[in-house]
């Protein structure tokens, strides 16, 4: 059974999210999955063009380095995807490669109908003469000597797929035996092609590249030493100014290319979680934030969670953080602002005690005093099913929303901080932090930075602080 493109897609995007991939009948679901691995690996490597059924056909050099490859000892499977192509038709290849050598992977003809020639009567063939059979016959000879010690040479010098300076180096030691213009149609490279290589204007415009590619890197480099490696490419492009992309010409995909081809990339680092929760107080623990709605599309009832908000400190959200050192355990505990993300207060202690909890209340209060009508979500933990919690928010005019008992989705920004947090300055550094007094500073000069420096993409390049400035003065 043949599979469109689009079916293909769908299924890598269902594997990808690790949802069930019904197979379509024709084989079993064995050997449906097989097929999907093998789109998913081409798709990784060679994204959607990959997935396309007319694709280019390999010139038979190409073809030559994907034999070398597999006698080198890479697997088939490995080669094969990195062609786009699958593993039968390498297989296919390297038979005939062991049964007639070069000569087995030509083609042995086109595929199709073939096309209608205008029959030629007999009278006007021409009869060659036996002094021109001889001069065709030797120059087809010549040519088919020519191709063959093209390709020899070819796959003695390369392993991956020859570049054009390579062919050319090639051309130069084949051209004291053959003509040079029968030699550039074997290699199919143009003369000017040539004649540029063979000039060196290639290795200035690779000169060029390198010292570009340099003063990219001083660039992006100080950004990212500079944000003790936190910035991934997206970052980094955003903090770059306007004014010196010009001056390199150069665009985000360039930026990307030597940020690989330096290892620079972002944090990344698992997520390890504080559970709070004790028991139920029997209040009740409304999510504020939370609706039912139905779906048109799907048609059925969702739940939708309504984290956004139109200005600051209308919709604000707390948890408990831990940080285990082999000294002992601080725990972070801290209350953001679903509007711009920023950190209002925070609080870090030894011990998740409700001492902690009422210094980051006094902290938050004591910057705003008109809090009427805010919503401040939380999980079920029980600091926030404490009375004296409960009380001093009544007595603010603040409204309390609890999240849904185990789901912590409902409170995701608050987890997402706290990933963004340990992933940029904890996990993978923990044998830096000496004591547990290490580690607070760490964090109070990390939650600064964040709220002072760290750009979002989603606030227009903007840290959390100039973003709630700029509302305030678009209010004013």
């Amino acid at each position: 059974m043949r599979y469109n493109k689009k079916f293909k897609l769908e299924c890598i995007k269902k594997y990808k999210a690790r949802d069930y991939i019904k197979d379509p009948g024709g084989c079993t679901h064995k050997t449906f999955m097989n097929k999907v691995h093998t789109w998913v690996s081409i798709y990784d490597k060679l994204g959607e063009i990959g997935l396309e059924h007319n694709k280019p056909k390999l010139k038979l050099e190409d073809k030559l380095v994907a034999i070398r490859r597999i006698e080198t000892g890479e697997a088939i499977n490995s080669v094969a995807t990195s062609l786009g192509r699958q593993a039968d038709l390498l297989s296919k290849w390297y038979k005939q490669y062991l049964q007639g050598g070069i000569d087995g992977l030509k083609s042995k003809c086109k595929k199709g109908r073939p096309p209608k020639v205008k029959q030629e009567s007999k009278q006007d063939e021409k009869v060659l003469t036996p002094e021109e059979e001889i001069k065709k016959l030797k120059k087809e000879l010549e040519m088919a000597k020519l191709e063959n010690e093209y390709l020899k040479k070819l796959a003695a010098l390369v392993q991956a797929g020859p570049t054009t300076a390579e062919k050319v180096t090639v051309i130069d030691e084949l051209r004291q035996s053959f003509a040079v213009k029968s030699i550039l149609k074997v290699a199919c490279i143009s003369k000017s092609t040539y004649e540029y290589y063979k000039s060196k204007k290639h290795l200035d415009a690779s000169k060029r590249k390198k010292e570009k590619d340099e003063d990219i890197l001083k660039i992006v480099k100080s950004i990212y030493e500079e944000n003790k490696g936190r910035y991934g490419y997206r970052r980094i492009f955003l903090s770059i100014d306007k004014e010196t992309l010009q001056r390199l010409g150069v665009g985000r995909d360039r930026i990307i290319k030597v940020l690989r081809a330096n290892g620079l990339k972002g944090i990344q680092g698992s997520n390890q979680k504080y559970h709070s929760y004790k028991g139920d107080n029997g209040e009740d623990k409304r999510n504020l934030l939370l609706s039912k709605e139905y779906n048109e599309e799907k048609k059925k009832d969702e739940w939708v969670r309504h984290f956004q908000t139109t200005g600051p400190n209308q919709k604000w959200t707390t948890d408990v953080s831990e940080f285990k050192l082999p000294e002992g355990k601080l725990y972070l505990s801290p209350i953001l602002d679903m509007y711009d993300s920023s950190i209002i207060a925070y609080d870090l202690s030894r011990s998740p005690n409700f001492e902690q909890t009422k210094r980051m209340l006094d902290q938050a209060f004591s910057k705003y005093n008109k809090l009427e009508g805010l919503i401040f979500h939380s999980d079920q933990g029980w600091q926030y099913q404490h009375q004296y919690y409960i009380n001093v928010l009544k007595q603010k005019g603040i409204k309390q929303s609890f999240s849904r008992k185990g789901n912590c989705m409902d409170n995701s920004l608050m987890e997402n901080f706290f990933g963004i947090l340990k992933n940029e300055m904890f996990y993978g550094h923990e044998k830096e932090f000496k004591t547990l007094d290490n580690l607070q500073v760490a964090i109070e000069e990390y939650i600064k930075w964040y709220n002072e420096k760290r750009i979002n993409l989603k606030r227009k390049g903007l840290s959390p602080i100039e973003y709630r400035q700029q509302s305030f003065i678009q209010v004013q």
